[in-house]
């Protein structure tokens, strides 16, 4: 459970929500948008143009890769924006897992986009769509693969109850245990914690859940920030949000408690990393790296929301902190890259959970 430690912190962002809204223009959405995110509704309005293009079979992995398509997708306010929620890659090249990765990452955060701005336009993509991830999701994928294709699934419903492939559980499993890099243990792990929601009746323990616990540990620095890898000494912000997301994922899935003094010293790690945030004198906070801020600030508040929800012990933040990261993503506008609007919502959305 996260803990804020300003008991105002709620309100304050609401308000910062609320502000954003108050000229009125809460009518000029789609017809028949609905969301428990009231507040994200009304500060990103949906053009009534808005249209879909569905994955269409193999032509996704093959040629352009294209899910949402539309000229004025989205409007804030009355200022036009021509940002694509995804845009055509045209391309004639052979089938590999290079085409494959970014099409199904696409699709999922174009699909998370929607989700949680409450449009449901689910139908007029699911055939075309399951296929692809039927396909994708086989024993010869990467585990990129896979982990996009479980995430694709896990809002598109394409296989649900115990109609989950084996082989990719067992994948998934032996990734976990190979990983040396923290990329593949991230794909691994939060694989597992696709399936454990998505699907019933599987065994998705992976034994020594606190062996995995350190071998992911070990990447982290002093200050906060993770490598990639034991035989890279550069570390970054982003990475450290992937590596709170995946010990997250390791914590849900462990098959009997975590040692508390392992949590403790994550707890530590994600405290640590506050002291490198960015701050503007208004009270604008934000991480920094390589990556750039969104992306960077995104995957650090996906990290400790995940931490956070996977262990039962409270992580303690600082109220301005919270507040701080919400006004980055309210005062950035509409960005007009596709990744950093995804990393905008979903960023909001984790802060608003």
């Amino acid at each position: 459970m996260l803990k804020v430690l300003d008991v105002s912190v709620v309100e304050v962002i609401v308000s910062i929500f609320l502000m954003k809204c108050e000229d009125g223009r809460r009518s000029r959405t789609v017809s028949g948008l609905d969301s428990r995110r009231s507040n994200l509704r009304c500060c990103f309005i949906i053009s009534s143009d808005f249209k879909l293009s569905p994955i269409r079979g193999p032509g996704c992995v093959l040629d352009d890769c294209c899910v949402l398509k539309g000229d004025r997708l989205l409007r804030q306010g009355s200022r036009r924006t021509g940002a694509m929620v995804l845009t055509p890659q045209s391309s004639k090249a052979s089938p590999s897992s290079s085409r494959r990765s970014p099409c199904l990452e696409e699709a999922y955060e174009a699909l998370k986009t929607l989700e949680i701005l409450g449009v449901d336009r689910k139908s007029d993509l699911k055939s075309a769509t399951c296929e692809n991830v039927v396909i994708l999701a086989s024993p010869s994928s990467t585990l990129k693969d896979a982990f996009f294709a479980l995430s694709v699934n896990g809002i598109m419903r394409c296989k649900s109850g115990e109609d989950v492939p084996k082989d990719i559980v067992s994948k998934l499993q032996a990734g976990v245990k190979d990983a040396k890099l923290l990329l593949d243990f991230y794909y691994s792990v939060r694989g597992l914690v696709l399936v454990k929601d998505q699907f019933s009746g599987n065994d998705i323990s992976f034994g020594d859940a606190e062996a995995i616990f350190l071998s992911i540990k070990a990447l982290s620095q002093s200050d906060g920030r993770w490598r990639y890898s034991s035989n890279n000494p550069e570390s970054s912000s982003f990475a450290s949000g992937l590596a709170f997301e995946t010990l997250g994922g390791v914590i849900s899935l462990a098959p009997s408690e975590i040692d508390q003094s392992l949590i403790q010293t994550l707890k530590t790690s994600i405290l640590k990393l506050f002291d490198s945030i960015q701050k503007y004198d208004d009270g604008t906070f934000y991480f920094d790296g390589s990556e750039g801020p969104i992306s960077t600030t995104a995957s650090v508040i996906r990290g400790f929301t995940s931490f956070a929800a996977a262990e039962s012990t409270r992580l303690n933040l600082a109220g301005d902190n919270i507040v701080g990261l919400a006004k980055f993503f309210l005062g950035v506008g509409i960005p007009g890259d596709a990744k950093d609007f995804f990393n905008q919502i979903d960023a909001l959305a984790c802060l608003e959970d």
